[in-house]
């Protein structure tokens, strides 16, 4: 279950940057160290899916679900900030 963002400080963002020069995947999370800050969330990895041959993550949600769960909640957070413009 992603955080409640209305109740966090901007101490904590996950997001998927641009990058250019090809196909690349990358999940990012940002994490002020500061009391209270939900650094759980943000290494809270699968290792299965790093050290498995056969049977590895498919996507950010199994590698990584908590940062994923909250990137999902900011981006349709974003979007209906948008829509409401």
């Amino acid at each position: 279950m992603p955080l409640d963002f209305n109740n966090v400080s901007p101490t904590y963002d996950v997001y998927v940057p641009h990058i250019t020069g090809g196909t690349r995947e990358v999940l990012s999370a940002q994490i002020m160290h500061v009391p209270n800050a939900p650094i759980g969330r943000a290494f809270d990895i699968e290792l299965h899916c790093v050290t498995a041959i056969f049977a590895g993550c498919k996507g950010f949600d199994e590698l990584a679900p908590s940062a994923w769960a909250d990137y999902r909640a900011i981006e349709a957070r974003f979007k209906e900030e948008q829509h409401l413009k």
